[in-house]
């Protein structure tokens, strides 16, 4: 872990607008990270883990990251 505290370490979930981003944070809080939802590029870069929600709706995703 290099970016969170020595107990949590920090997973950015990236809000690209699309899907239940909070379920996937609060998820996350619960199984110990410090998970922020965020579009800053250097917070994501700095995190210890990326996540990007909704995989069912990866198409629209992509769509959205590319926009």
């Amino acid at each position: 872990m290099t970016a969170g505290s020595a107990e949590r370490p920090l997973v950015a979930v990236l809000d690209y607008g699309i899907g239940n981003l909070r379920s996937a944070q609060k998820g996350l809080e619960r199984a110990g990270a410090d998970a922020r939802l965020t579009t800053d590029h250097g917070l994501i870069a700095g995190a210890d883990a990326v996540v990007l929600p909704g995989v069912g709706a990866f198409g629209a995703v992509m769509d959205a990251l590319r926009d």
